[in-house]
């Protein structure tokens, strides 16, 4: 943080509940869902002490989970659950940062799960994805579908910015 804080750099925090395919909490919490009171009330502590350890530092964003599709695919009871974890811990994060523009990252937001997408980013202030031209069986698609791939992308969310927080083609 003292590097960030001498520049004068603003950071976007990443906290991953779920990062891509995987759950990724205390182990003690493996087995509950995302809506447990017990999820939350921790996932909130976390946060207090985060932003305790950086209380000077500029955040631009907070991203809630590192491409959530991959691990919630298309299970409407999982990103219930996940929606109600996220609404939960985003709103207390907004209490403690006044401000902060807190989303969460998709790894496809034109996948098979751009409909609960669509859902959980009308609760986001902006949108996060990581864009790699990946079919869903990780095959390469075309390099030229890069354009339409993004004023698809825009189109979907013409009223919130877009962060792009992965970028590549492997």
């Amino acid at each position: 943080k003292t590097y960030y804080l001498s520049k004068n750099i603003s950071v976007s925090l990443e906290i991953d509940p779920i990062s891509t395919d995987f759950k990724t909490v205390p182990p003690d919490l493996a087995d509950k869902p995302f809506n447990d009171p017990i999820m939350i009330e921790r996932f909130k502590r976390l946060l207090d002490y985060v932003f305790s350890e950086i209380p000077d530092l500029q955040l631009t964003s907070l991203c809630i989970g590192n491409e959530i599709d991959g691990y919630l695919g298309t299970n409407a009871t999982r990103w219930g659950q996940y929606l109600a974890f996220y609404n939960a811990t985003a709103a207390y994060a907004k209490i403690l940062r006044p401000g902060i523009k807190v989303g969460t990252q998709a790894g496809n937001l034109m996948g098979k799960a751009k409909e609960y997408l669509i859902e959980i980013n009308q609760i986001s202030d902006v949108i996060m994805l990581s864009y790699y031209p990946l079919n869903w069986d990780l095959t390469l698609k075309d390099p030229t579908v890069v354009d339409s791939d993004f004023d698809a992308m825009t189109s979907l969310y013409e009223d919130k910015p877009i962060f792009i927080l992965e970028c590549g083609y492997p």
